[in-house]
Protein backbone atom coordinates (compact mmCIF):
# COMPACT_ATOMS: atom_id res chain seq x y z
CA UNK A 1 0.00 0.00 0.00
CA UNK A 2 1.01 3.64 -0.27
CA UNK A 3 2.74 4.03 3.09
CA UNK A 4 4.20 0.55 2.85
CA UNK A 5 5.62 1.33 -0.57
CA UNK A 6 7.13 4.63 0.49
CA UNK A 7 8.66 3.21 3.66
CA UNK A 8 9.93 0.20 1.72
CA UNK A 9 11.57 2.54 -0.80
CA UNK A 10 13.18 4.55 1.99
CA UNK A 11 14.41 1.44 3.76
CA UNK A 12 15.79 0.03 0.52
CA UNK A 13 17.56 3.32 -0.20
CA UNK A 14 19.09 3.49 3.26
CA UNK A 15 20.32 -0.03 3.80
CA UNK A 16 17.86 -2.79 2.91
CA UNK A 17 14.51 -4.08 4.06
CA UNK A 18 13.61 -6.65 6.69
CA UNK A 19 16.48 -8.83 5.48
CA UNK A 20 19.13 -6.11 5.52
CA UNK A 21 21.68 -7.79 7.81
CA UNK A 22 22.45 -10.45 5.22
CA UNK A 23 21.40 -8.67 2.03
CA UNK A 24 23.41 -5.54 2.83
CA UNK A 25 26.65 -7.54 2.91
CA UNK A 26 27.60 -8.53 -0.66
CA UNK A 27 28.91 -12.09 -0.89
CA UNK A 28 28.56 -12.63 2.85
CA UNK A 29 29.21 -16.36 2.57
CA UNK A 30 32.45 -15.72 0.70
CA UNK A 31 33.53 -13.20 3.32
CA UNK A 32 32.78 -15.64 6.14
CA UNK A 33 34.90 -18.28 4.42
CA UNK A 34 37.73 -15.78 3.96
CA UNK A 35 37.71 -14.18 7.40
CA UNK A 36 36.65 -16.92 9.85
CA UNK A 37 39.55 -19.36 10.22
CA UNK A 38 38.08 -21.84 12.71
CA UNK A 39 36.22 -24.46 10.65
CA UNK A 40 33.55 -25.33 13.21
CA UNK A 41 32.48 -21.73 13.72
CA UNK A 42 32.75 -21.01 9.99
CA UNK A 43 30.40 -23.89 9.17
CA UNK A 44 28.00 -22.86 11.92
CA UNK A 45 27.85 -19.28 10.63
CA UNK A 46 27.18 -20.47 7.09
CA UNK A 47 24.33 -22.64 8.37
CA UNK A 48 22.83 -19.59 10.09
CA UNK A 49 23.05 -17.52 6.90
CA UNK A 50 21.36 -20.32 4.96
CA UNK A 51 18.59 -20.46 7.56
CA UNK A 52 18.23 -16.70 7.41
CA UNK A 53 17.85 -16.79 3.63
CA UNK A 54 15.27 -19.58 3.81
CA UNK A 55 13.16 -17.47 6.18
CA UNK A 56 13.24 -14.63 3.66
CA UNK A 57 12.21 -16.89 0.75
CA UNK A 58 9.37 -18.37 2.80
CA UNK A 59 8.17 -14.88 3.69
CA UNK A 60 8.34 -13.67 0.09
CA UNK A 61 6.16 -16.58 -1.06
CA UNK A 62 3.44 -15.85 1.47
CA UNK A 63 3.80 -12.09 0.97
CA UNK A 64 2.64 -12.27 -2.66
CA UNK A 65 -0.62 -13.91 -1.65
CA UNK A 66 -1.22 -11.46 1.18
CA UNK A 67 -0.50 -8.49 -1.10
CA UNK A 68 -2.96 -9.70 -3.71
CA UNK A 69 -5.64 -10.12 -1.05
CA UNK A 70 -4.86 -6.66 0.32
CA UNK A 71 -5.24 -5.00 -3.07
CA UNK A 72 -8.38 -6.98 -3.86
CA UNK A 73 -9.93 -5.96 -0.55
CA UNK A 74 -8.90 -2.32 -0.92
CA UNK A 75 -10.28 -2.14 -4.47
CA UNK A 76 -13.66 -3.58 -3.54
CA UNK A 77 -15.79 -0.61 -2.48
CA UNK A 78 -18.23 -2.97 -0.77
CA UNK A 79 -15.49 -3.93 1.72
CA UNK A 80 -15.61 -1.93 4.94
CA UNK A 81 -12.69 -0.16 6.54
CA UNK A 82 -12.55 -2.91 9.16
CA UNK A 83 -12.29 -5.55 6.43
CA UNK A 84 -9.54 -3.58 4.70
CA UNK A 85 -7.60 -3.25 7.97
CA UNK A 86 -8.06 -6.96 8.66
CA UNK A 87 -6.43 -7.73 5.30
CA UNK A 88 -3.64 -5.25 6.01
CA UNK A 89 -3.03 -6.60 9.51
CA UNK A 90 -2.58 -10.13 8.14
CA UNK A 91 0.13 -8.74 5.88
CA UNK A 92 1.57 -6.70 8.74
CA UNK A 93 1.69 -9.65 11.14
CA UNK A 94 3.60 -11.74 8.60
CA UNK A 95 6.28 -9.03 8.55
CA UNK A 96 6.36 -8.84 12.35
CA UNK A 97 6.81 -12.63 12.57
CA UNK A 98 9.63 -12.51 10.02
CA UNK A 99 11.44 -9.77 11.91
CA UNK A 100 11.23 -11.70 15.19
CA UNK A 101 12.75 -14.74 13.51
CA UNK A 102 15.51 -12.72 11.85
CA UNK A 103 16.45 -11.08 15.13
CA UNK A 104 16.93 -14.57 16.61
CA UNK A 105 19.26 -15.45 13.73
CA UNK A 106 21.16 -12.19 14.15
CA UNK A 107 21.75 -12.82 17.87
CA UNK A 108 22.95 -16.37 17.22
CA UNK A 109 25.23 -15.06 14.48
CA UNK A 110 26.90 -12.43 16.65
CA UNK A 111 27.41 -14.95 19.46
CA UNK A 112 29.55 -17.07 17.14
CA UNK A 113 31.68 -14.40 15.49
CA UNK A 114 34.39 -12.22 16.93
CA UNK A 115 34.28 -8.45 16.74
CA UNK A 116 37.39 -8.45 14.52
CA UNK A 117 35.84 -10.95 12.10
CA UNK A 118 32.59 -9.03 11.90
CA UNK A 119 34.41 -5.78 11.18
CA UNK A 120 36.46 -7.42 8.42
CA UNK A 121 33.27 -8.72 6.82
CA UNK A 122 31.45 -5.39 7.15
CA UNK A 123 34.44 -3.41 5.86
CA UNK A 124 34.73 -5.68 2.86
CA UNK A 125 31.05 -5.15 2.23
CA UNK A 126 31.60 -1.40 2.20
CA UNK A 127 34.45 -1.77 -0.30
CA UNK A 128 32.30 -4.04 -2.47
CA UNK A 129 29.31 -1.76 -2.57
CA UNK A 130 30.66 1.60 -3.79
CA UNK A 131 28.54 1.31 -6.93
CA UNK A 132 25.46 0.56 -4.82
CA UNK A 133 26.21 3.58 -2.65
CA UNK A 134 26.32 5.86 -5.68
CA UNK A 135 23.01 4.45 -6.87
CA UNK A 136 21.60 4.89 -3.39
CA UNK A 137 22.54 8.57 -3.32
CA UNK A 138 20.83 9.13 -6.65
CA UNK A 139 17.78 7.23 -5.44
CA UNK A 140 17.40 9.39 -2.34
CA UNK A 141 17.28 12.48 -4.52
CA UNK A 142 14.31 11.03 -6.39
CA UNK A 143 12.10 10.30 -3.37
CA UNK A 144 10.59 13.76 -3.17
CA UNK A 145 10.11 13.95 -6.93
CA UNK A 146 8.42 10.54 -6.89
CA UNK A 147 6.04 11.60 -4.13
CA UNK A 148 5.15 14.87 -5.80
CA UNK A 149 4.34 13.07 -9.05
CA UNK A 150 2.33 10.41 -7.25
CA UNK A 151 0.08 12.76 -5.34
CA UNK A 152 -0.25 15.16 -8.25
CA UNK A 153 -1.55 12.31 -10.44
CA UNK A 154 -4.10 11.26 -7.81
CA UNK A 155 -5.26 14.87 -7.44
CA UNK A 156 -5.72 15.09 -11.21
CA UNK A 157 -7.86 11.96 -11.27
CA UNK A 158 -10.04 13.24 -8.42
CA UNK A 159 -10.49 16.59 -10.16
CA UNK A 160 -11.28 14.98 -13.50
CA UNK A 161 -13.65 12.20 -12.44
CA UNK A 162 -15.47 13.39 -9.30
CA UNK A 163 -18.22 15.64 -10.67
CA UNK A 164 -19.60 16.96 -7.36
CA UNK A 165 -17.20 19.73 -6.32
CA UNK A 166 -18.03 19.48 -2.61
CA UNK A 167 -17.27 15.76 -2.64
CA UNK A 168 -14.11 16.32 -4.64
CA UNK A 169 -13.00 18.90 -2.07
CA UNK A 170 -13.57 16.43 0.78
CA UNK A 171 -11.51 13.75 -0.96
CA UNK A 172 -8.79 16.28 -1.78
CA UNK A 173 -8.62 17.36 1.89
CA UNK A 174 -8.18 13.73 2.96
CA UNK A 175 -5.53 13.24 0.29
CA UNK A 176 -3.66 16.37 1.47
CA UNK A 177 -3.71 15.05 5.03
CA UNK A 178 -2.29 11.74 3.82
CA UNK A 179 0.45 13.49 1.86
CA UNK A 180 1.45 15.55 4.92
CA UNK A 181 1.60 12.37 6.99
CA UNK A 182 3.79 10.69 4.38
CA UNK A 183 6.31 13.54 4.41
CA UNK A 184 6.48 13.31 8.20
CA UNK A 185 7.04 9.57 7.95
CA UNK A 186 9.87 10.09 5.49
CA UNK A 187 11.86 12.11 8.02
CA UNK A 188 11.18 9.53 10.74
CA UNK A 189 12.03 6.59 8.49
CA UNK A 190 15.31 8.10 7.31
CA UNK A 191 16.33 8.80 10.91
CA UNK A 192 15.27 5.29 11.92
CA UNK A 193 17.36 3.66 9.22
CA UNK A 194 20.47 5.59 10.20
CA UNK A 195 20.02 4.15 13.69
CA UNK A 196 19.37 0.72 12.20
CA UNK A 197 22.64 0.78 10.26
CA UNK A 198 24.57 1.76 13.40
CA UNK A 199 23.08 -1.09 15.43
CA UNK A 200 23.54 -3.72 12.73
CA UNK A 201 27.27 -2.94 12.64
CA UNK A 202 27.48 -3.37 16.42
CA UNK A 203 28.76 -6.77 17.51
CA UNK A 204 27.26 -6.32 20.97
CA UNK A 205 23.80 -5.05 20.07
CA UNK A 206 21.18 -6.59 22.36
CA UNK A 207 17.95 -8.34 21.47
CA UNK A 208 16.06 -5.60 23.30
CA UNK A 209 17.67 -2.90 21.18
CA UNK A 210 16.87 -4.73 17.96
CA UNK A 211 13.26 -5.40 18.96
CA UNK A 212 12.78 -1.77 19.96
CA UNK A 213 14.23 -0.59 16.66
CA UNK A 214 12.02 -2.82 14.54
CA UNK A 215 8.97 -1.97 16.64
CA UNK A 216 9.49 1.67 15.71
CA UNK A 217 9.65 0.69 12.04
CA UNK A 218 6.53 -1.44 12.41
CA UNK A 219 4.74 1.42 14.15
CA UNK A 220 5.32 3.62 11.09
CA UNK A 221 3.81 0.99 8.82
CA UNK A 222 0.90 0.39 11.18
CA UNK A 223 0.03 4.07 11.53
CA UNK A 224 0.43 4.56 7.81
CA UNK A 225 -2.14 1.85 7.14
CA UNK A 226 -4.66 3.65 9.34
CA UNK A 227 -4.10 6.95 7.55
CA UNK A 228 -4.47 5.29 4.19
CA UNK A 229 -7.63 3.50 5.38
CA UNK A 230 -9.11 6.89 6.31
CA UNK A 231 -8.37 8.27 2.85
CA UNK A 232 -9.90 5.15 1.23
CA UNK A 233 -13.02 5.46 3.38
CA UNK A 234 -13.50 9.12 2.47
CA UNK A 235 -12.90 8.44 -1.22
CA UNK A 236 -15.43 5.59 -1.35
CA UNK A 237 -18.00 7.49 0.70
CA UNK A 238 -17.92 10.48 -1.67
CA UNK A 239 -17.74 8.75 -5.05
CA UNK A 240 -19.93 6.70 -7.32
CA UNK A 241 -18.80 3.26 -8.39
CA UNK A 242 -17.49 4.71 -11.67
CA UNK A 243 -15.63 7.53 -9.91
CA UNK A 244 -14.07 5.16 -7.39
CA UNK A 245 -12.96 2.85 -10.19
CA UNK A 246 -11.04 5.73 -11.80
CA UNK A 247 -9.36 6.73 -8.53
CA UNK A 248 -8.58 3.14 -7.54
CA UNK A 249 -6.87 2.53 -10.89
CA UNK A 250 -4.45 5.33 -10.03
CA UNK A 251 -3.82 3.78 -6.61
CA UNK A 252 -2.96 0.32 -7.94
CA UNK A 253 0.80 0.91 -8.38
CA UNK A 254 0.93 2.15 -4.78
CA UNK A 255 -0.37 -1.12 -3.35
CA UNK A 256 2.58 -3.25 -4.38
CA UNK A 257 4.64 -3.08 -1.15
Amino acid sequence: MLIGLIISVIIALTGGGESEFVSSIPHIKREIRRNVVEKERKDSLLVLVNGYEKEIKKYEKGKDKLQKNLYKTSSDRSKSTDEFLEAYDAYYQATVSLISSLIDYRLLFQQQITEEELQLIVEKAKESSKKEQRQLAKGEEKIEEYLQDTFRDIHKVVGKHVEDQAKADTITKSLDDLENTVHKFIDEALELNMEKKRLLDDKNVSGEELHELYERSSDLRFQGSRDYAHFREEAIRHTSEKEWKAINKELKPLMKN
